[in-house]
């Protein structure tokens, strides 16, 4: 179940945000899907495995009415800052310009790796694979969830998938995972 959630969660709030253009950019400069996809998974893993694990391990420290409370406060927080959030203006990265580490495996590897586990930090992603490793007391299917999420939405970026960001509205994917913070909200009150 913990799994589910956090590839839904996490896919849905994904879509339009920054790590998006952060794919776009690293396929446009490398033109490396299959390392680039690794690299990124790498990042994400590393980032979601920390948040998680930290989410997981609160609950052994903190009264477990207060703790649900603070859930559901926090995922509702999620659900407003979802629909709160705007469509920002995303600069191209000038065409034909090669990565500042290089064109090789390596070069694009680490490159998606360090950029993504950066780019999460402090990300609603992040955020809610630390609630969802709370809510859960769970870190290994939150993070599998979680970077499954990502990948699904952001490794086709990779693959030349520029044509789901034309027909997917960024808008209605916001309103989806608010939808589903609010109903994940509501079933850390109640049950």
């Amino acid at each position: 179940m913990a799994s589910l959630w956090a590839v839904l969660l996490v896919a849905l709030a994904e879509l339009g945000d920054k790590s998006q253009v952060l794919a776009l950019m690293l396929a446009m400069r490398y033109r490396r899907p299959g390392v680039l996809t690794l690299g990124m998974a790498a990042g994400i893993l590393a980032n979601h495995g920390l948040a998680a694990w930290l989410g997981a391990s609160v609950l052994a420290w903190l009264p477990a009415e207060g703790m649900r409370y603070g859930l559901a406060a926090a995922f509702l927080a999620m659900a407003l800052w979802l629909l709160w959030e705007g469509d920002e203006e995303e600069e191209a990265s000038p065409e034909g310009e090669k990565g500042p580490l290089g064109a090789g495996w390596l070069g694009a590897f680490t490159a998606a790796a360090g950029l993504f586990f950066l780019a999460e930090m402090g990300d609603k992603t992040q955020l809610l694979a630390l609630g969802l490793g709370a809510r859960f007391e769970s870190v290994v299917p939150v993070v599998l969830g979680s970077v499954t999420g990502i990948l699904l939405v952001n490794a086709p970026l990779f693959w030349g998938g520029q044509w789901l960001a034309a027909r997917v509205s960024m808008v209605w994917a916001r309103r989806g995972a608010a939808a589903l913070c609010l109903a994940l909200a509501a079933f850390t009150v109640w049950l």
